[in-house]
C-alpha cells in the first residue's frame, strides 16, 4: 500500500521562514488541503486528525479538523510538534 510521507513539521517551516528574506516566507510555509492529516506528537504518543475545512484559501492555519480517535471536530492552530501528511490522490475512475 502506498502511504503518504510527512511533508514537514510546523517548526521546520517556521525555521525556514526565519532564515529567508522578508516576502520569501510564503514559498516555504506549510499549506494544507482538505483531506490532509495532521499528526500531533506529545509526551503520551501522537494524535491524528483530518482537515475537514480551511479558513483561508491559501491553506494556512487555522484548520477545522476531525480527530480520528473520537470523531470530535475542533478548530486547530498547529504547534511546533505537528506535522502535515498529504492526502494521497484517489482514483476517481473517470476522465
Amino acid at each position: 500500500m502506498d502511504r503518504a510521507a510527512p511533508v514537514t513539521t510546523m517548526a521546520e517551516a517556521r525555521k525556514r521562514r526565519e532564515v529567508r528574506a522578508p516576502g520569501a516566507e510564503e514559498a516555504f510555509a506549510v499549506r494544507a488541503q482538505v483531506g490532509d492529516r495532521l499528526v500531533v506528537d506529545g509526551i503520551d504518543g501522537h494524535r491524528v486528525c483530518e482537515i475537514v475545512r480551511l479558513h483561508r484559501v491559501d491553506g494556512s492555519p487555522p484548520y477545522v479538523v476531525r480527530w480520528l480517535n473520537g470523531g470530535h471536530i475542533t478548530l486547530l492552530y498547529p504547534g511546533p510538534y505537528a506535522r502535515l501528511v498529504r492526502h494521497s490522490v484517489r482514483d476517481t475512475g473517470g476522465s
